[in-house]
């Protein structure tokens, strides 16, 4: 027997229950050296002697420690971490059963035995129920060698237990992970297609939960049937013992199923596993690949390239109908031709000598051009592309040939390069400055004129900008005016360019430019320029010598109106020398005409226009003078104005301006006796078909009535008989036709008025002067009088 060591009794060090990560079970390194920790839960240490003697008389080889406290018992179990725990079932404060509940928490498969030294059945039956392995009698001690092993070889037994069934957990755990992860559907079914179990992906095919699939019949979720279908490949797996498959849509969806035996020992099956592959993907992309292979098919036989493949020889094996409709031939004419056959000779060497070599290796150009033959004997044109076939080997076993018919092409080609040559010989042939500029406005070409008419040689107007050839002022005016081109695309056609050329002078050039474009792209500016020095030299004496014209004939102008002041001014002198009333009034009538034609003069040189006179802001003046001269009493007559815009040679101004001075004048004499107040009317419109009239107090609403006019120089006022007037033609086909009305709301004329047997001066100046003008007069007197002009304004006068 070996040497019984110290016994030690452990004082608690921690209070409270101790929490363990991992159950505790014996050691299996001292168990099989048979070294035997163990925890005596005693009060008593005459009896933990005992318990130690007997465990050396059953030879084990132990270590021991006792507690008697509940505190020293947790600690033992975290510290001593014991193999083996023999507990006295009474203590002052501690029992077996609250030392086997934290046994069961904290190290639950260690080895507990209850020795007491009495104990009722219902207590130990309680006991081993709460998980203790045994209970012995203190007096009955020679079973305790015994006991333990048996507990020792449970405990063993349950520890292996525990790792073959984690193991088997563990196992299962993976197999079930592995199964559901598998992407398709899996099924175990039983010989009556009962569904034994399902993976994931099979629960998501049918979308039920495993509750509503296990125990249900394969058919019912697959096929949608009571019934079993004949052709389902688990019916004709039974029946083969061996795979079966087999396609099927559900739900837009297209499954390959597929099942394979469950066999026992004996050979019979015990059922089949069901596997349904999703293939709608392949499936579409099958059809797709058919429908990408048809439409292949249609481009090569449908298309617009001729495709032929030959052999190393040059035997045609394949062509498609493109290659038969560019030679003219049918397929059963040209079968057993070679290529040779339609090559033109003027590129038979070439064609023969490219195929030799490809089919050697050697490098040749791809794509080039040919002339080919066709079956009607013409000459086409045609692009290749040609590219080789290879064997699994690497040999070259052929070629596969693209082909193109270039004939209008080349005719394009060749009609392009006459024009090009044609637009060559107009740009450089042209007597005009034509270049090009780049979009900085470099100078990018130019033709043989500019370097006439600028001094310059090509390499040099190349290395210059546009605004190197012109004054700095115009440089903005010339960015803008390309700036403006490029941003809006429309051709600046003929605008002014100064420009100062090699030898320091300068000339004047009359430019046209435009966008120039390749394809879409802008790329820079094209233009010409005309030389017009010499003519903008001649425009620009004729503009001095008409300024110098211009200044003579406003002096000339002025001359006049003085000339005319003076003859006025002497016939006033004249009739100051006069006693004679009527003789003093016909000199002033005079004067009063000579003054009207003084102020034509005066206007003309006063105004910018020499050649004719505006005639509303004449008429203006020449009324607001007679007022101011005629007018005999305080309150003068009003006078209104209807005047359009009109411009009058001097040769119709002049015999115009006499009339409105006749006829003003004597309304101002004879209209308004007595000082009465009244209202005089001028009208000068271009003659629409709608007549004026003036309008008096006591007449009606009538259009005609309204503004009246006096005979010239009548002292009697005479009306003119209603309807006796005669108007000319109003219609002219070349100038627009005018009225002048003079009217007032007056006394009017005299009766038995008859300008006909009129014979004042006043009245035949009128009647002399409208003919000169070209025009009628009418004179109508109805509630005052009113006095028509019609003329044209033609350039030249009727006599």
């Amino acid at each position: 027997m070996m040497k019984k060591e110290k016994q030690k009794t452990m004082k608690p060090k921690v209070k409270g229950e101790v929490t363990r990560k991992k159950p505790m079970v014996p050691n299996k390194k001292d168990i099989k050296s048979n070294v035997l920790r163990v925890l005596i839960l005693e009060d008593n240490p005459a009896d933990a002697e005992l318990m130690e003697r007997q465990l050396r008389r059953d030879r084990f080889t132990y270590k021991a420690l006792r507690t008697e406290s509940r505190a020293g018992f947790i600690e033992a179990l975290s510290e001593f971490t014991p193999d083996l725990i023999l507990a006295d079932y009474k203590l002052p404060k501690f029992n077996a059963l609250q030392a086997l509940a934290l046994r069961n928490k904290n190290a639950p498969l260690t080895p507990f035995i209850i020795i007491t030294g009495s104990i009722s059945e219902e207590i130990a039956v309680e006991c081993m129920k709460q998980g203790a392995d045994d209970y012995l009698l203190k007096d009955r001690l020679a079973r305790l060698g015994e006991a333990v092993r048996n507990a020792l070889t449970n405990r063993c037994l349950q520890v292996e237990k525990m790792m073959t069934d984690k193991l088997i957990e563990q196992a299962a755990r993976k197999w079930t992970i592995t199964f559901d992860a598998i992407k398709d559907g899996i099924a175990l079914l039983a010989v009556d297609q009962t569904i034994m179990q399902v993976n994931q992906a099979f629960a998501n095919l049918v979308n039920k939960p495993f509750r509503e699939i296990i125990g249900k019949k394969c058919y019912e979720l697959v096929h949608a049937d009571r019934r079993p279908d004949p052709q389902c490949p688990f019916a004709r797996t039974l029946k083969s013992k061996k795979r079966e498959s087999m396609e099927l849509e559900i739900n837009d969806r297209i499954f390959k199923i597929v099942t394979d035996p469950i066999k026992q020992d004996s050979g019979a099956s015990s059922g089949a596993v069901h596997i349904m592959t999703d293939i709608t993907e392949r499936k579409r992309a099958e059809g797709a690949l058919r429908e990408s292979e048809e439409q292949y098919r249609d481009l090569v036989e449908k298309g617009n390239i001729a495709i032929v493949v030959d052999d190393i020889d040059g035997n045609l094996i394949y062509f498609n109908n493109q290659f038969l409709n560019l030679f003219g031939y049918s397929a059963g004419e040209i079968k057993g031709k070679t290529y040779k056959e339609f090559i033109h000779p003027d590129s038979f060497e070439i064609i023969s000598k490219y195929h030799e070599k490809r089919m050697q290796s050697e490098k040749i150009p791809s794509r080039y051009e040919f002339k080919g033959i066709r079956k009607d004997g013409s000459i086409i044109n045609v692009e290749i592309d040609v590219c080789e076939i290879l064997k699994k080997a690497g040999k070259i076993s052929g070629t596969r040939s693209y082909m193109w018919d270039i004939t209008k092409r080349k005719k394009m080609e060749n009609e392009l390069k006459d024009s090009e040559i044609r637009y060559h010989d107009l740009f450089e042939n042209s007597s005009e400055f034509i270049y090009t500029l780049d979009l900085k406005g470099n100078f990018t070409d130019v033709n043989k004129a500019a370097l006439a008419l600028s001094g310059y040689t090509k390499s040099e107007l190349l290395k210059m900008n546009f605004k190197d050839y012109t004054p700095k002022r115009d440089h903005r005016k010339l960015f803008l005016t390309l700036a403006n081109i490029y941003k809006t695309g429309k051709p600046l056609q003929i605008f002014l360019v100064e420009a100062v050329i090699k030898d320091k002078s300068k000339k004047y050039f009359e430019t046209s430019i435009s966008l120039m474009k390749k394809g879409e792209q802008i790329i820079g500016f094209q233009g010409s320029s005309k030389d017009i020095t010499e003519r903008k030299r001649a425009e620009e004496q004729i503009c001095a010598s008409l300024q110098e014209k211009e200044v003579l004939l406003k002096e000339i102008h002025h001359r006049v109106k003085n000339n005319l002041q003076v003859i006025s001014g002497l016939l006033t002198l004249q009739a100051a020398q006069i006693n004679d009333e009527r003789l003093q009034g016909l000199l002033k009538e005079s004067q009063s005409r000579i003054w009207t034609m003084a102020l034509i003069h005066q206007t003309l040189y006063q105004s910018g226009n020499l050649s004719a006179i505006d005639m509303a802001d004449y008429i203006r003046s020449l009324s607001g003078n007679l007022l101011s001269s005629q007018a005999r009493v305080a309150m003068p007559p009003t006078v209104n104005f209807d005047l359009a815009p009109l411009l009058l040679v001097i040769d119709k101004a002049i015999p115009l301006a006499l009339i409105i001075n006749e006829l003003l004048t004597n309304t101002l004499k004879h209209a308004f006796p007595d000082g009465r107040p009244g209202e005089i009317r001028i009208s000068l419109q271009e003659r629409r078909g709608v007549k004026f009239y003036a309008q008096s107090e006591e007449s009606s609403t009538d259009p005609r009535r309204g503004t009246a006019c006096r005979a010239p120089n009548e002292e009697t006022n005479v009306q003119h008989e209603k309807g006796t007037a005669r108007r000319a033609p109003t219609d002219q086909k070349h100038a627009p036709t005018y009225e002048l009305i003079v009217a007032d709301n007056g006394i009017g004329l005299p009766a038995g008025f008859d300008a006909k047997n009129k014979k004042s001066l006043g009245l035949q100046l009128v009647t002399m002067l409208t003919k000169q003008l070209g025009g009628s007069l009418t004179i109508e007197s109805s509630g005052g009088t009113a006095v028509h002009l019609t003329f044209s304004n033609n350039e030249k006068n009727k006599k």
